[in-house]
């Protein structure tokens, strides 16, 4: 968002410069501006003509189709928006000191309701947002599978529980499972394919009393894509988030790439963080390191003294492939983890090996995605502009190979 005052128009600018060629013109990068904008003129204004500026700034505007702005006259107001009687500058330097209650009121009530507005506008633009299903989430043939299901996260949660079994469960419960199955992440991308394959091995629908043999075997990703889908389709706001959980930090010795889902409670009105792998309903927020807080402690060096991993990954490698993952979430993308952008393909072991522009875009990711609620347009054309970032689709096998140079027929080895 953006406030201005009375600036110089390229029509007032050009007679008092008849003799130069090279002269800034505001409406060049008005035109071009299509972020919420509130532009004051105050009608005794003597350095611009208001009248014209005012009408200069409506046309930026729309030629820029900008649906989101402004333009304001205050009368009795002078350049600066400070009460006047004659809006010359001579008044206002007479003064012997300057203050808010200088200036008019019109002014800060107008700013102040405008801002209010913005901020109750974009929150429901966001909650929409996390409204929708994404070609990940979208059930579509299955969605009657979700008729009759609990209305409390908790008992979705309870549920998914009962259809889903996480791998490092899986190692433990071979003696209930089918021989060689111990990960079906690739089997199932999406959500649609995770209920079809549900269905394939029982029909009678998301049932408390599936088999273990009659589940998926899927990480925390597709737990979190399966809760997302749920309660998108009851009209519940969530956006599945990536970053690092510190559950068994202590035990295992390490901060692990994990995916979890925030969900808007309305009574609350807040987001709340729900775990559907681990079955854990509003937890504490020290439980879970965002991927941008990784990031930024990263640059700063201030990363705690633990080992980050994530999918076949680790060290600064693990967080810049969970805060791309994160960016593909908020973006409503989520997409596979396996499909990385090709710069991430290749192990990167040291971020300072990358490149300056890179760093700076990966700050700016950081920064914005520690205010998802607010920054999803910028994120959004951040993510439009730089091509770096966009996913290439790999299948699976090629994936871990290429990250490991293993072959994927010893895939299973990691599971023994």
């Amino acid at each position: 968002m953006g406030f201005v005052s009375a600036m110089w128009t390229k029509e007032e600018w050009k007679p008092m410069n008849k003799s130069s060629e090279s002269f800034f013109n505001p409406m060049d990068v008005f035109e071009k501006i299509k972020i919420p904008a509130l532009v004051f003129f105050g009608d005794l204004d003597k350095n611009v003509d208001p009248f014209q500026g005012r009408d200069a700034y409506k046309k930026a505007f729309q030629k820029a189709n900008n649906p989101n702005y402004k333009v304001i006259m205050i009368e009795g107001a002078d350049h600066n928006i400070i009460i006047s009687e004659t809006g010359c500058e001579t008044e206002r330097y007479a003064r012997t000191k300057e203050g808010w209650s200088d200036y008019d009121p019109e002014y800060l009530q107008v700013m102040e309701e405008w801002l209010k507005e913005l901020k109750t506008k974009s929150h429901a633009e966001f909650l929409n947002h996390c409204k929708k299903q994404s070609p990940s989430t979208d059930p579509a043939a299955y969605e009657y599978l979700y008729d009759g299901l609990p209305a409390s996260v908790n008992g979705v949660c309870n549920v998914i529980k009962k259809q889903l079994i996480h791998p490092m469960e899986a190692s433990q419960m071979k003696d209930k499972l089918p021989p060689d199955r111990y990960y079906e992440d690739a089997d199932f991308p999406t959500v649609s394919e995770m209920l079809a394959g549900l269905v394939s091995r029982n029909d009678n629908g998301l049932v408390n009393d599936r088999k273990p043999e009659e589940r998926l075997v899927v990480a925390c990703h597709h737990h979190g894509l399966l809760l997302a889908s749920i309660l998108r389709s009851q009209g519940v706001p969530v956006r599945v988030r990536a970053g690092f959980a510190r559950y068994f930090e202590k035990k295992a010795g390490v901060r692990f790439g994990h995916v979890i889902c925030e969900v808007w409670d309305e009574n609350e009105q807040q987001w709340i963080l729900v775990d559907p792998d681990r079955n854990m309903v509003d937890f504490d927020a020290d439980k879970f390191e965002f991927s941008y807080k990784a990031w930024l402690d990263l640059r700063k060096n201030k990363l705690d003294d633990v080992e980050y991993v994530s999918a076949l990954s680790e060290g600064d490698h693990a967080i810049l492939h969970i805060l791309m993952q994160d960016l593909s979430c908020v973006l409503g993308e989520e997409k596979p983890y396996w499909h990385e952008p090709e710069f991430l393909i290749e192990n990167v072991d040291d971020i300072n090996k990358l490149n300056d522009d890179k760093l700076i875009v990966f700050d700016k990711i950081a920064t914005l995605l520690s205010n998802p609620d607010a920054n999803l347009r910028p994120l959004q054309e951040l993510y439009t502009n730089n091509n770096f970032l966009h996913p290439d689709t790999h299948v699976f096998a090629d994936w871990y190979e290429i990250r490991t140079g293993k072959s994927f027929d010893d895939f299973s080895k990691e599971f023994e």
